[in-house]
């Protein structure tokens, strides 16, 4: 009984909802939004930090202008999988397309080690209106299976408009 009290509490986490003109979000309330970073990503939505995991893992989102590129998202999808075999011990784990009601897209799951620390990673592309929308959710290779399902939630409820 008080184990199905915990799973209830878990799934019932209050969420925040950052919505612009072009797509909605959600995210855990214990999660920090940023709408200015110093990286090209239109926002980032941070993990709390805590003495056991002092990194942040993040969802972040990069939006990408390909007008009159004729570039459709087979395309997009390969030229970024030659970039990814590029990152310094990268294995790709997962590249597949999936689609919903409302739209198509593809996922990457990757690991890699990136400014010596070993990252997993998962991304989903999509394309709409001649730009391209890369959300990409970030945590240490060691952490993976505890941030797992509250990332999928997070990547999951990305809506584009």
């Amino acid at each position: 009984m008080i184990i199905s009290f915990l799973t209830i509490s878990l799934n019932a986490q209050e969420k925040e909802t950052y919505d612009t003109e072009d797509f909605l979000i959600e995210y855990p309330v214990t999660w920090e939004l940023q709408t200015e970073t110093n990286t090209p990503a239109s926002f980032a939505i941070i993990s709390p930090v805590s003495d056991e995991d002092m990194f942040s893992e993040n969802v972040n989102l990069v939006i990408q202008n390909l007008k009159g590129k004729n570039i459709d998202l087979d395309a997009y999808i390969k030229l970024n999988k030659q970039e990814l075999v590029k990152i310094p011990e990268g294995k790709l784990l997962v590249s597949e397309r999936r689609k919903t009601n409302t739209s198509e897209y593809h996922v990457f799951v990757f690991t890699g080690n990136m400014n010596d620390l070993d990252i997993k990673a998962i991304q989903y592309y999509f394309l709409k209106n001649e730009k391209a929308y890369v959300l990409t959710f970030t945590t240490l290779v060691n952490e993976y299976e505890k941030y797992e399902k509250i990332a999928i939630e997070i990547l999951d409820s990305f809506k584009l408009k």
